[in-house]
């Protein structure tokens, strides 16, 4: 018998586990790290040892523990390798790896955008795989390579966790994997096996710790989410997605439902909600209360509705975070991804909030630096993308899904083997746990990649077949040999509550409709008529593989839709009216249907699809301006049609159109008709649109039906005469874009040329202002970008008037020819519009030469440029005369810009402040540093105004990195955004194609930035 650990041995992460019995060859998890650098910032390869494979000749077959990505996460490679070699899991298990191998490649892909990291694989990949995986029932005994028997033993920890027992005649070998001796809320704790090994492989996380009373930490876990809460702040809780968050949300409800704490939102978000849904799918591995709820059709993680609630979009974090205080359950667990960066980044600054963590916290992981500033009580960490100052109260609790070091003896103990091979711990904990293991049993702490051999006397046994899966009420399966009937197989699953509410995987239902008998191809058979009859089971729209039976009552909407559909099959080039997704009142153009609604581009929307009965009105006919039809067209015309359409809309009092219709009768009456009636244009889309929404926005008045020819009837609804009109909120009139995403899009839509530097949105106001370098002719040049932009997000796009006067003076230098020597600095004068530039023009330039300079200055920045001894018209400010007394502010103000102008730096703000002493003016550069250079000018001026000057010891961080930004070149690939570090006056930043011979260079920009803002510039090569 042979062992070697390919990874996780002498670590935590990467587990995987080669073992060699009767020459057949076993592969145990097949993990990666999923940590960031290792101690002392070295990079870390996150994958195990797979080389290590190919020199053993490849597995024969992959066994599976349990579903954490440091145990399936290098899965798909050891496929694409053995493309022919099954993999086994148990069922739980199998599922839970669909669900965390989906968002590993989700990640890889966000990871590759942003950071420029090569994917280690593609969904394609990973659906193949799933070809090869083999199901197994916990307690199961499958051969593998005919020779070994495997079985599956409970091994708590998480759903579907087992440890794994391997018997040849060259001996008996457990692998534990990540076991938990102790029930959790959840599951039960491992069940000792009835198997007595010559060798254990054990798990030794917490080898070195016992825990601490588990009732103690839930109960301060609760307690402190409580107080965080009550005090007005929100609790963070990072908690692993898979079991660690399902233990956190029982724990918290279980305290509420005692009335031990009081009743608040408890929010769930990231992959937390697809993992709750698979352990409902297993009620027979949950404990007891749970499996009642589950099988009574309930889900025992979203039992109160009112309390836990999940976060269904990104768009919603920021409306939690400007609501109620409130608890918030997030992935990942070490704040290493995830939206539990998104919250504990703007969380972390505020000394009301908390953030609680409950689970392992790798040593180089953004947890565990947040525990080390917590003991220091200051300091920064970057989450998000971003450097924030940590004031929130932090702790930890023990809430380990691991055995502890005397559970991990007590099992050895009782299982007595000859040897022990101690892995998946770090040295501290490994040594601890050998130590106290029993006299006599030979303890092995091998290091990644090193071979141990064991020898023991040999056994008999028979050979063991896997068993395929079957419905055991149906052991030939409920098909009994006839061919597949979707039908029939959904009317089967909804008699049961608990199968109606599952997840099902193409190869389950197989499995339930032709039993033991099921093949590939009756397995491609059922995928196959899944993709082409979604009446009866519909994909889950995360996870495409997994399938649910729709319920009695969708099955009767789902014929209301097609119903509805084939009447409307001409409604591709028309205006509609609709409700959409968050029941407000939106128009939209149609541009395709198929039989379950409708395709419609909404203002401000990415979201185009809308269900049947969503549909409330045709307005009339839209032609396209191109075919085939593009939003980026359309959405603009359509936000112009809704701006022109809004005064008549608000002209149109519900009151008046209540009593027009009041005085028709109780009859219900056509569109056409009620415009009549207000005095309205019928063949005019604006007056038809206005009308129909105002109908369909106060349902207080107004109610309607469809006719059977399709079409909309109204009437005026029984009410009170004279009762208040309720007026719609202008705002209402068109939805906006998620602020992240309009962001987004702006960036997209201008190119690098328009010299877009920053984006600012006010949610009070709705607007977008866009900063460009040149405004003047960036709103003229990229008119329609601007208009696309409006319309595709639904916010009111404004351009910032005052130019980038960085980007000014660059552009006055590189427009003059190289033999003209420039003397200064230029010179901004913002109300004129004038730079001005001292240079010395060489002997022969002539008139034309200079106006075309200017010419083409003026078209690209909307200045004048002022050529050295030509007329300069001064800054109002310029020549005033200094005066007794106090100056008048504003004077004062332009006196300072002026002067400071003139002596070649920026003012960025002049404001006035109090101090003890009185009024003072506070003048903002770029950096306090640079502002310390003009020290004698402010003394100076401080004599000529009367106004005592101080600088403003806050740097402009945002001015800082655009500077820093436009200095760096696209061909240098800068990623992210400057780091920026006002202690240590640096700013930080990562390049990815920085070419050798470009360092001088570099060196050369560092310096350029030094001089104009006194921070130094280091970079790192990503």
């Amino acid at each position: 018998m042979r062992y070697n650990a390919l990874g996780g041995g002498s670590e935590v992460g990467a587990s995987c586990n080669l073992v060699e019995i009767d020459g057949c060859r076993i592969l145990v998890d097949a993990g990666i790290r999923v940590g960031g650098a290792r101690p002392g910032g070295d990079p870390v390869d996150v994958l195990p040892d797979l080389a290590i494979l190919q020199e053993w000749n490849g597995p024969e077959a992959v066994l599976v523990t349990h579903a954490h990505l440091d145990h399936i996460g290098a899965l798909p490679l050891v496929h694409q390798a053995y493309p022919d070699i099954p993999i086994y899991a148990t069922a739980p298990t199998v599922h839970l790896m669909r669900v965390l191998l989906v968002d590993a490649i989700k990640v890889m892909a966000i990871k590759a955008e942003r950071e420029m990291e090569c994917p280690l694989y593609d969904a394609d990949l990973v659906v193949r795989m799933f070809n090869r995986v083999v199901p197994v029932a916990m307690g199961e005994s499958i051969s593998v390579g005919n020779t070994v028997k495997a079985t599956f033993f409970p091994g708590g920890h998480i759903l579907g966790a087992a440890m794994i027992g391997l018997e040849g005649a060259e001996g008996r070998v457990l692998i534990t994997g990540d076991i938990s001796a102790t029930a959790q809320r959840t599951i039960p704790g491992l069940v000792i096996p009835p198997f007595y090994p010559d060798v254990v492989i054990a798990e030794s996380t917490y080898g070195s710790r016992l825990h601490a009373n588990r009732h103690r930490e839930e109960q301060g876990l609760a307690e402190a989410v409580a107080e965080v809460v009550r005090g007005g702040g929100y609790a963070l809780i990072p908690a692993f997605a898979l079991g660690r968050a399902q233990e956190v949300i029982l724990v918290l409800q279980a305290f509420q439902q005692a009335n031990r704490i009081p009743r608040f939102p408890i929010w769930v978000d990231g992959m937390v909600r697809s993992v709750c849904e698979a352990y409902v799918n297993y009620p027979e591995y949950l404990h007891g209360p749970l499996q009642k709820i589950v099988r009574n059709g309930g889900n025992p993680f979203f039992l109160n509705k009112t309390t836990t609630r999940a976060v269904t979009n990104a768009a919603q974090r920021e409306k939690i975070l400007a609501g109620h205080p409130a608890c918030i359950v997030a992935s990942s667990g070490m704040l290493s991804g995830g939206p539990s960066q998104f919250y504990a980044a703007r969380l972390a600054p505020g000394e009301e909030h908390a953030i609680l963590l409950c689970g392992y916290q790798d040593e180089e992981s953004p947890g565990r630096k947040l525990l080390a500033l917590a003991e220091k009580m200051e300091g920064e960490l970057e989450l998000d993308g971003a450097r924030v100052p940590v004031r929130c109260r932090v702790e930890k609790y023990g809430l380990s899904a691991h055995a502890d070091a005397g559970e991990l003896g007590g099992l050895i103990s009782r299982l007595k083997p000859q040897d022990v091979v101690l892995v998946h711990g770090d040295a501290a904990a490994r040594g601890a746990l050998a130590r106290s293991l029993a006299v006599g049993t030979r303890v092995h702490l091998p290091d990644n990649g090193e071979v141990l051999e064991f020898s023991f006397r040999g056994r008999e046994f028979g050979v063991w077949q896997p068993v395929g899966q079957k419905d055991p009420k149906h052991p030939g399966g409920i098909g009994q040999g006839a061919g597949l009937d979707l039908a029939r197989l959904w009317e089967y699953l909804v008699r049961d509550s608990a199968a109606a509410t599952r997840m099902y995987t193409p190869e389950e239902l197989a499995a339930l409709w032709y039993g033991a008998d099921g093949s590939v191809s009756a397995i491609e058979e059922v995928r196959t008529m899944l993709r082409q009859d979604r009446r009866y089971f519909s994909p889950d729209w995360r996870y495409p593989f997994f399938y649910r039976p729709r319920k009695p009552g969708q099955m009767a909407l789902a014929h209301k839709r097609e119903d509805l559909m084939r009447r409307y099959r001409d409604l591709p080039g028309h205006l509609v009216l609709l409700r959409d997704e968050g029941g407000a009142v939106r128009a939209g153009v149609c541009f395709a249907v198929n039989e379950a609604g409708f395709e419609a581009w909404k203002v401000g929307k990415k979201s185009s699809h809308h269900h049947a009965e969503s549909l409330l009105e045709v307005i009339g006919i839209w032609e396209f301006t191109a075919d085939p039809p593009l939003p980026q067209v359309e959405k603009p015309r359509l936000h112009r049609l809704i701006a022109e359409m809004k005064p008549v809309f608000r002209r149109l009092k519900p009151q008046q159109l209540w009593d027009a219709l009041r005085e028709a009768g109780e009859k219900y009456h056509p569109l056409d008709y009620l415009m009549e009636k207000a005095g309205l244009d019928a063949g005019s889309l604006l007056d038809r649109l206005a009308l129909a929404w105002r109908l369909h926005a106060h349902p207080d008045y107004f109610e309607c039906t469809r006719s059977d020819q399709e079409n909309m009837l109204y009437r005026a609804k029984d009410r009170q005469q004279g009762e208040p009109a309720e007026e719609l909120p202008a705002e209402e009139l068109a939805d906006r874009m998620e602020q992240n995403e309009a962001l987004k899009l702006a960036g997209e839509l201008f190119p690098p040329e328009a010299g877009l530097y920053r984006k600012g949105l006010n949610r009070e106001t709705g607007e977008m202002t866009l900063y460009f370098n040149f405004p003047q002719p960036a709103s003229r040049q990229y008119r329609q970008q601007i208009e696309e932009l409006a319309a595709m997000t639904g916010w009111n796009v404004q351009v910032h008037q005052e130019a980038h006067h960085g980007a000014l003076a660059e552009t006055a230098r590189s427009v003059l020819p190289r033999d003209w020597s420039v003397l200064k600095t230029p010179s901004i004068h913002r109300e004129p519009r004038q730079v001005v530039i001292k240079c010395e023009i060489p002997p022969g330039a002539g008139v034309e030469e200079v106006g075309r300079l200017k010419a083409t200055f003026l078209e690209r920045t909307g200045f004048q440029l002022v050529l050295a001894g030509e007329d300069v018209k001064a800054s109002p400010a310029a020549n005033l005369p200094a005066v007794e007394g106090t100056m008048e502010i504003n004077q004062a103000y332009q006196l300072i810009r002026a002067t400071i102008s003139d002596q070649g730096a920026q003012v960025y703000r002049t404001s006035k402040k109090q101090d003890p002493q009185g009024a003072f003016i506070e003048v903002s550069f770029i950096t306090p540093e640079v502002g310390e250079r003009y020290g004698e000018t402010l003394r100076v001026l401080a004599g000529e105004t009367g106004w005592r000057i101080k600088i403003n010891p806050e740097p402009n961080q945002n001015e800082v990195k655009a500077l820093v930004r436009g200095k760096i070149p696209l061909g240098w690939g800068l990623v992210k955004e400057p780091g920026f570090f006002k202690d240590k006056k640096e700013i930080k930043i990562k390049l990815c194609r920085l070419n050798p011979d470009a360092a001088g260079e570099l060196e050369e920009v560092a310096r350029e930035i030094l001089s104009l803002t006194g921070y130094r510039l280091t970079w790192e090569l990503a």
